[in-house]
């Protein structure tokens, strides 16, 4: 039956164009995005930095965390290694035999991870 139907389509090349509309839609969302990557940068991240001054040192504490996760997520390695650094220092703390555990695991991290890792590792040692 499905020789029969693809033997009756009649075969056709067609290009899609998009429609104007389309490319003005892209072209706004592009405009808003950069507006949004804008105000981030020099409108929020000074906010969020006078919040952090002003703030208690426990609130200052989840601040700071919250900061270096954003960081780290786009792609900040100064951010990714405190974070590397504060997991490992929590790790060691609140885990027993983490520096056994540490070592167990060392064989099986991925090379992608590996510099986090060490980071961690060292954190944990170090307490």
């Amino acid at each position: 039956v499905e020789d029969n139907l693809s033997q009756d389509l009649p075969v056709t090349n067609t290009t899609v164009v998009s429609p104007k509309v389309v490319k003005t839609v892209q072209e706004a969302v592009a405009v808003l995005f950069e507006v949004a990557v804008v105000g981030i940068f020099e409108g929020l991240f000074p906010h969020v930095e006078r919040q952090k001054r002003e703030a208690i040192d426990e609130k200052k504490t989840v601040i700071d965390i919250v900061l270096n996760f954003l960081g780290a997520l786009m792609g900040r390695q100064q951010c990714s290694e405190i974070l590397a650094c504060r997991t490992g220092k929590l790790v060691g703390v609140q885990l027993p035999g983490a520096g056994m555990f540490m070592m167990m695991l060392e064989g099986i991290v991925p090379p992608s991870l590996k510099n986090w890792f060490d980071v961690v590792k060292e954190a944990v040692f170090d307490k």
